[in-house]
C-alpha cells in the first residue's frame, strides 16, 4: 500500500468515526402515551419522577409548568401510594391555565427517600418523607390529552 492509499483509508475511517458519532448521540424527542386518564397522566410523571426522566416528567406538563431537571440526584426514589380523581375540588386553575375547556383534580400521596442527611434543594425534608399533593390537569377539548397545569398542597 502506498501512502495515499493509506491516507484515504486513514480518512474515510475518521469520516466514519465520526458519522456515528454524530448518530448515535442525537436524541429522539420524548413522546408519551396517548388517550391517559387523568389518573394515569399523573400515575405516568410520577414513573418518570422515579426515573428522573425530565423528558418524560416534562411531556404531560404544560409548556409553562416545565422544569429543566428530572429530580434531585440526591433523590433515591419516590413511590406513589395514593393516587385518586377529586371531581368535588374547588381550585379554579383558570387564572393558572386559561384557554383550556375541562378541569380536574387528582389528589396523590406518595413516599419520597433523599441519600443525604441535608435538606435537598427542591425543599424536601431528608431522608423518608410522605406527602400529599393535588394536581390540577387540563385539556383543550375532547380529543387533546390531559396536561399538568398546577400542583399544591
Amino acid at each position: 500500500m502506498t501512502s495515499v492509499s493509506k491516507r484515504r483509508i486513514s480518512i474515510m475511517l475518521l469520516f466514519c468515526v465520526m458519522l456515528s458519532i454524530f448518530f448515535g448521540c442525537t436524541q429522539e424527542p420524548f413522546i408519551p402515551p396517548t388517550n391517559m386518564s387523568p389518573v394515569e397522566t399523573v400515575q405516568f410523571y410520577f414513573a418518570q419522577w422515579n426515573e428522573k426522566n425530565a423528558k418524560g416528567m416534562d411531556s404531560v406538563v404544560r409548556m409553562e409548568g416545565r422544569r429543566s431537571g428530572g429530580g434531585s440526584s440526591n433523590m433515591k426514589y419516590v413511590k406513589l401510594l395514593e393516587c385518586v380523581e377529586d371531581k368535588d375540588d374547588t381550585y379554579n386553575p383558570w387564572s393558572v391555565a386559561p384557554g383550556y375547556s375541562q378541569y380536574t383534580a387528582v389528589k396523590v400521596k406518595f413516599e419520597i427517600e433523599f441519600k443525604s442527611k441535608w435538606r435537598d434543594t427542591d425543599g424536601f425534608s431528608p431522608g423518608k418523607s410522605y406527602m400529599g399533593w393535588y394536581f390540577y390537569l387540563a385539556k383543550m377539548d375532547d380529543q387533546s390529552d390531559w396536561v399538568i397545569v398546577d400542583r399544591g398542597s
